[in-house]
């Protein structure tokens, strides 16, 4: 995925080369932009954002080199699968038909030590609205990394992570108080349930799978009109925009607070 990378920002470049920031797919790609870049004596600065926080980037986030990354917690999704499946095969819970389908939460990442880059970074997130998304939650960067080098250390030191206490069936077995975050909490380690989010949900009711039918409609009709926006001239997308909103598509960002999510 580096070269990827480089590839992609090498032909960004043949059209031009006035760029102030960059957003890449994942990590790798962007250490590969990155050196694109270098290579044509162009500095961004700190500003490249991507997605999945490996080791080598965060690394480059506390350093102050790169502006900011993500991650879903696989480790956490392994083990929520596991007790899911325990506790369904058992009888001790089973999700009611809005709640099968599950999102994770994300976890930014990015340098709070640095009191320059944190007030910058915080400012940005600020001005993007995303700092009061329901969704958004942080970690400082040098703490993340022995996180995220767990494979290097474990057993040597404690695992992270409870699995049984994410278990409805073991916490009553065990005597465990039930937590969804599985007793791991320097990242998000949560997830929520996507047709009860306000732009899907027609009904407080979760027995009856309304709101996870809606969710359908919408993933559907996104699908048909937004999938390929490759050849669109702006008409042709305004044009797509105002008959998908006519076809009742809900185009509203999620935005600002947790009630405009979740209320």
């Amino acid at each position: 995925m580096f070269d990827v990378g480089r590839q992609a920002a090498d032909q960004a470049l043949a059209v031009r080369t006035d760029y102030e920031g960059m957003w890449c797919h994942n990590d790798d790609i962007a250490m590969g932009a990155i050196t694109a870049f270098k290579a044509r004596g162009i500095d961004i600065g700190p500003f490249t954002a991507a997605r999945d926080a490996i080791v080598a980037y965060v690394e480059r986030v506390v350093a102050g080199e790169l502006f900011i990354t993500c991650l879903t917690e696989f480790q956490y999704f392994g083990g929520k699968r596991t007790v899911s499946i325990y506790d369904a095969a058992t009888g001790a819970s089973y999700p009611l038909k809005d709640e099968v389908i599950q999102a994770p939460w994300t976890t930014v990442v990015f340098n709070t030590k640095d009191p320059k880059l944190r007030e910058e970074n915080i400012d940005l997130i600020k001005r993007s609205g995303l700092w009061w998304h329901p969704n958004f939650i942080w970690v400082d960067a040098e703490d993340l990394l022995g996180f995220l080098k767990i494979a290097e250390k474990f057993p040597a030191q404690k695992y992270p992570y409870d699995f049984r206490t994410l278990s409805v069936g073991k916490s009553k077995e065990l005597g465990l108080t039930f937590d969804r975050h599985a007793k791991c909490y320097i990242t998000a380690n949560d997830y929520y349930y996507v047709p009860l989010m306000k732009r899907f949900r027609v009904t407080t009711d979760r027995t009856k799978g309304q709101n996870l039918e809606e969710f359908f409609r919408q993933f559907a009709l996104t699908m048909e009109y937004f999938l390929d926006l490759n050849w669109d001239t702006y008409e042709q997308n305004m044009a797509k925009l105002a008959e998908a909103d006519a076809r009742g598509l809900k185009l509203e960002p999620v935005w600002g607070t947790a009630e405009a999510v979740y209320d």
